[in-house]
């Protein structure tokens, strides 16, 4: 690829983005999964006219994420276990890319202009809790992007010489899982937003965990973090946060 056309592919990237998130969003991939069929089939189990199906269905062949034969439309086998079901599966974090970021990001000039987030804030410019559907939307989102990110630092890092884990700003605690799982002495504590561990305690739940991981909701910009624990995880918390709120958050640790 010549540099023109790097940059065309870059400049253009957005309708490739927009149009992998609307599907996502519409659940085209588990639906054609289900059952592969034409363009209307597809706009019937979808909610959608027949055209702009068809439009939409045809750029996911074009990207290779759909295959088409005989006017049937299929998932590649390649993309199933990431767009339909399973572990790795990711819609949910596709979901919030979409139904929360997107939109932000359209105005990433406004905010670099005017030197302020584009996101509500409160009146001593941090962010606004978000709501409990918002914030449950990106629980599950980093909880399918963070599953290999946990199994991995699991397998890294040496938990076995802690007794005590503390999660802090755990979401969906796939930290703590990860590493009470891998090593059986570990007892695990997930800290976050009070919006959010209802979330979290379902997922420590399917994975049987209730018993060893416990959940506590806290501010930890403004309240104390609770002693007792031999060792703090953080995953995706500091950029979030102003610099003295990411000092403050290290001197608490």
């Amino acid at each position: 690829m010549t540099a023109r056309d790097w940059l065309l592919d870059l400049g253009l990237a957005y309708w490739k983005s927009k149009a992998f998130l609307t599907a996502c969003d519409l659940d085209v991939f588990r639906v054609i999964h289900n059952g592969p069929g034409t363009a209307e089939d597809v706009a019937k189990n979808v909610g959608l006219p027949k055209r702009s199906t068809s439009i939409l269905l045809n750029s996911m062949v074009a990207l290779g994420i759909l295959l088409k034969r005989n006017k049937k439309y299929f998932v590649s086998e390649d993309f199933v276990p990431f767009v339909v079901s399973g572990s790795e599966c990711m819609r949910d974090f596709f979901l919030a890319i979409n139904r929360l970021f997107y939109e932000p990001f359209v105005k990433f000039e406004e905010a670099l202009t005017h030197r302020r987030p584009v996101w509500s804030v409160e009146s001593d410019n941090r962010h606004k809790p978000v709501s409990m559907k918002d914030g449950q939307m990106i629980t599950n989102a980093m909880h399918s992007l963070n599953m290999p990110v946990g199994k991995s630092l699991s397998n890294k890092y040496d938990f076995s010489v802690h007794r005590n884990l503390l999660d802090i700003g755990g979401g969906s605690g796939v930290m703590a899982i990860n590493a009470v799982k891998s090593h059986t002495n570990l007892r695990a504590t997930v800290l976050d937003r009070s919006t959010i561990c209802p979330v979290t305690r379902r997922f420590i739940k399917e994975f049987g965990l209730a018993e060893i991981i416990k959940v506590r909701p806290i501010d930890f910009i403004r309240e104390p973090i609770p002693e007792g624990f031999d060792v703090h995880v953080y995953s995706n918390i500091f950029q979030n946060l102003r610099e003295d709120e990411c000092r403050l958050l290290l001197k608490k640790s």
